[in-house]
C-alpha cells in the first residue's frame, strides 16, 4: 500500500495521511510479508474419494442422495440432517480456518426455520454433472430449478446444491461442500 502524508502548518503542525501514490506525496510506505498457515487441511473428497469418471450409475446415486436429504426435511429430522450435512460443515470450517464460525450457526438456524415452513420438496431430475479433473469431486448442475433440491413453504424457499464425493471406504456418496 502507498500512503501520502501532508504536513499542514498554520501555527501548529498537523499531519494528514491517506491512500495515494508515490508520485503525489513525499514518502512511500510498503509492507512485504508472506502468510504461511500451518494446517494439515485436505478435503475428505480428495483424501478418501474414489474416481467417479467411469461410474455409469453416478446420476442415480446423486438423485438418491438428494432424495435422502428430502426425506430428512419432510420428516423434520434434525439429527438425520446434521449427520448428512456434517462433512459439508466440517470442511467449510476447515477451509476458512474456522474464521466464519457464525456461518455454520446461521446455516443451521436457516435449516431449522426451513423445517417449520416447508410443505413441498422438489428434487431436480434433469441435471448435468461436472466432475473434477481427478474425478473425485462432483457437482450437479440443475437444468430447470435454481438448486438440486428446493424446500418450499409459505413465502420461503431454501435450496441445496452441494459438491459430493464417494467415500472409498464405504462406497457412499456424501455431501462435501
Amino acid at each position: 500500500k502507498e500512503y501520502v502524508t501532508d504536513t499542514i502548518n498554520d501555527g501548529e503542525v498537523r499531519y494528514s495521511s491517506y491512500t495515494g501514490t508515490y508520485q503525489y506525496g513525499s514518502k512511500q510506505l510498503t509492507a512485504a510479508y508472506n502468510f504461511m498457515a500451518d494446517v494439515s487441511y485436505q478435503t475428505d473428497g480428495w483424501r478418501n474419494g474414489k474416481d467417479l469418471r467411469q461410474d455409469g450409475n453416478l446420476k442415480q446415486k446423486v438423485t438418491a442422495l438428494y432424495e435422502k436429504l428430502g426425506k430428512c426435511i419432510e420428516a423434520r429430522d434434525a439429527a438425520a440432517l446434521s449427520a448428512l450435512m456434517y462433512l459439508a460443515g466440517k470442511e467449510g470450517a476447515a477451509a476458512n480456518y474456522n474464521q466464519k464460525a457464525a456461518a455454520i450457526t446461521d446455516r443451521w438456524t436457516l435449516w431449522m426455520n426451513m423445517f417449520k415452513a416447508t410443505n413441498i420438496i422438489k428434487i431436480e431430475k434433469d441435471f448435468d454433472l461436472e466432475i473434477s479433473g481427478d474425478g473425485k469431486l462432483i457437482y450437479a448442475i440443475p437444468a430447470n430449478q435454481k438448486d438440486m433440491l428446493r424446500a418450499i413453504g409459505k413465502n420461503t424457499a431454501t435450496g441445496f446444491t452441494l459438491y459430493m464425493f464417494e467415500d472409498k471406504n464405504n462406497n457412499e456418496l456424501k455431501f462435501i461442500r
